[in-house]
């Protein structure tokens, strides 16, 4: 074969050691780069896909690394890494595998996939199976051969001829309809099903065996009853794994509560400072603006039963909802433009801007970037129903098993948050900053107090960056734009507590202030600073000041060495060697609208890279004070 130009050039640089398969539409060689010396892949596909290009960037342990993708004359080549190990279904044959073994490469498998998932927009794989995944010597998995990836396209009822491995393939893969994530989905369903031994898939809908409940749900013929993310069911497997040892750690926690409530009923007091307590756990009244289960038609709003034209499904980390929903709810008017699909949604003193067309939304004039954005369905707009709630001030609650959806108004605080800017612009500076302003505090003069606070500490960040201006900044042969901006985010406020998030993004250039990094948390060179105000008690609160610090930590400790296990690439530099002084920096905190506390640090010797730790109520209110 007679290779020009630049993929001439490309080619002349490796040697080829072997051909590993030869056929009609498709070559795969073992080659040899003259530079390096480095054995890797070298794939030729008679196909032309764009997809392909987006492989080039994404690094994930558990995937295949692409190198370089090339196409000529009609053909596509692949420079791949050289995946050293046993193809999984050739080991299951040779080996015995024990149940931690397999359950240990279920969740690599989801990790890999859930990965590709979150791509924009998300990649599907579409040939998992058995012989595309090769395991080392410490049963480390690959998933391999991108050769029918496909980037999901919303726009389209159909997608494909039939393309991938019969067997694994669902029905939507034979050209029926669109493949999307469930695509895959339903190919994890088969790949567990035949670790398990499992080999009639005629008959899978009968098998009885281990994870049974999450194969069954998994592999449904229609995509609408399979889990709705890599995530759930990988939640599932680990619900199926430990529910004995759930159910029995549960049964023995009532006891000893039992026990403690009997021995202890007439001893009982009033923690003095139950700040906290109320404004994460506490009984504010509420009242169940509305609640319905996904891919159900059937819903309940303000007591009354009523039917979807379209049933809900989850979507993007969120639930898609017809915009009907909101035509019940007291309070809530919305008007949308059909020729842009613009959607504004108001309540009292609060707006929600959202479209079709971008991620990006507008909460009160601020810019967010949403998860999920709208999408119309046979002319119905269908709005995320958790995005929109929480930022009209009511309550999301999703119950993952029961794919059970509720909307709670709870009573509503007095106090109001508005923000105080301070912007400035030099030849080789841009500057943005914002401090929050308290209204409704019942104590004027505290409240006075506080936003006077503010307002030096929005004076002293002008100084400061004005400084940094004028010894470093102008003086630099650079002509690089320097910004600095931040953005005053309301997370949880009751009448007497309020927890405020301000995230602080330096950039070096405009190029790299980009608002998706900012609100996602997947730039360097950023920093949180949260104020949480007991305005009772009239002080600022550390995360001492709410949990008993000595056990919490342990938790904290464990959720760090998780991270940088599951998710070695973003947080290599987590070891046992450094995890306890990440631990003693984590001491900040917030809490959001949903009751989750997030405890953080800012470490500037890893990456300038901020960590965020998550903790739902039922986590953390054993060690509330």
């Amino acid at each position: 074969m007679i290779y020009e130009g630049v993929l001439f050039i490309m080619l002349s640089e490796f040697e080829k050691i072997q051909t590993l398969k030869q056929s009609k539409n498709k070559a795969v060689y073992l080659v040899r780069e003259q530079k390096t010396d480095e054995i890797k892949i070298m794939k030729e596909l008679d196909i032309k896909n764009e997809s392909y290009f987006k492989l080039i960037s994404l690094r994930h342990k558990n995937l295949q690394e692409v190198y370089d993708v090339f196409e000529e004359n009609n053909k596509t080549y692949f420079i791949c890494e050289y995946v050293i190990g046993e193809k999984l279904d050739s080991l299951i044959q040779n080996e015995k595998l024990t149940d931690e073994i397999i359950y240990s490469f279920i969740l690599q498998l989801c990790d890999a996939v859930a990965f590709l998932h979150k791509q924009i927009p998300p990649i599907i794989h579409r040939d998992i199976k058995l012989s595309n995944i090769i395991v080392d010597n410490d049963y480390h998995l690959k998933l391999i051969d991108y050769d029918t990836i496909r980037e999901l396209k919303t726009d389209r009822e159909q997608d494909t001829v039939f393309v991938g491995t019969r067997g694994y393939a669902p029905p939507e893969q034979y050209g029926f309809s669109q493949t999307n994530e469930k695509t895959d989905i339903y190919a994890i369903g088969i790949l567990i099903y035949r670790l398990l031994g499992g080999y009639n898939e005629q008959n899978i809908s009968h098998y009885k065996g281990k994870y049974k409940r999450v194969i069954q749900k998994a592999t449904a013929f229609s995509p609408e009853k399979r889990f709705h993310t890599v995530v759930q069911l990988k939640n599932w497997i680990r619900f199926e794994r430990y529910k004995n040892w759930i159910l029995i750690s549960i049964f023995i926690i009532i006891i000893i509560v039992l026990t403690c409530l009997y021995i202890t009923k007439s001893n009982i007091t009033v923690n003095q400072n139950n700040i906290i307590k109320e404004a994460t756990l506490g009984q504010a009244e509420e009242a169940v603006l509305c609640e319905f289960y996904v891919g159900q038609a059937d819903y309940i709003t303000m007591g009354k039963n009523k039917k979807f034209s379209i049933a809900p499904v989850f979507y993007d980390e969120d639930v898609l909802v017809p915009i009907e929903v909101l035509d019940n709810i007291p309070d809530v008017e919305y008007t949308f433009d059909d020729k842009r699909n613009y959607m504004i949604i108001k309540r009292k003193n609060r707006k929600i801007e959202i479209t079709t067309a971008s991620n990006i939304a507008y909460v009160n004039n601020f810019k967010v970037i949403t998860e999920c954005r709208p999408v119309v369905e046979k002319s119905i707009y269908k709005i995320p129903i958790s995005f929109v709630s929480s930022n009209l001030g009511y309550y999301f609650q999703y119950n993952e098993q029961e794919e059970y959806v509720k909307v709670v108004s709870k009573m509503e605080d007095r106090i109001a948050l508005n923000t105080n800017e301070l912007s400035f612009q030099f030849e080789k500076m841009s500057f943005h900053h914002e401090m929050p302003i308290l209204i409704g505090i019942k104590d004027k003069e505290y409240e006075k107090t506080l936003n006077q606070y503010f307002d030096e500490q929005l004076e002293q960040c002008y100084d400061t960056y004005k400084q940094l201006y004028d010894t470093t900044i102008i003086n630099n042969a650079d002509n690089t734009l320097f910004t600095h901006s931040n953005y005053v985010i309301r997370k949880y406020f009751t009448e007497d507590f309020c927890s405020i998030l301000i995230i602080d993004n330096d950039a070096e250039s405009l190029e790299d202030t980009d608002l998706n990094a900012i609100y996602r948390v997947q730039d360097f060179d950023m920093t949180y600073s949260a104020y949480n105000i007991d305005l009772e008690n009239k002080k600022f609160l550390k995360l001492e000041d709410i949990i008993n610090i000595q056990g919490f930590k342990k938790l904290i400790r464990e959720q760090l060495l998780y991270l940088s296990e599951s998710m070695e690439e973003d947080y290599e530099f987590i070891n046992e060697e450094n995890v306890d002084t990440i631990v003693s920096n984590m001491n900040e905190f917030f809490i959001d609208t949903n009751k989750t506390l997030t405890v953080y640090a800012n470490l500037p010797e890893y990456y300038n890279m901020p960590i965020l730790l998550e903790f739902k109520p039922e986590y953390y209110k054993p060690y509330l004070k």
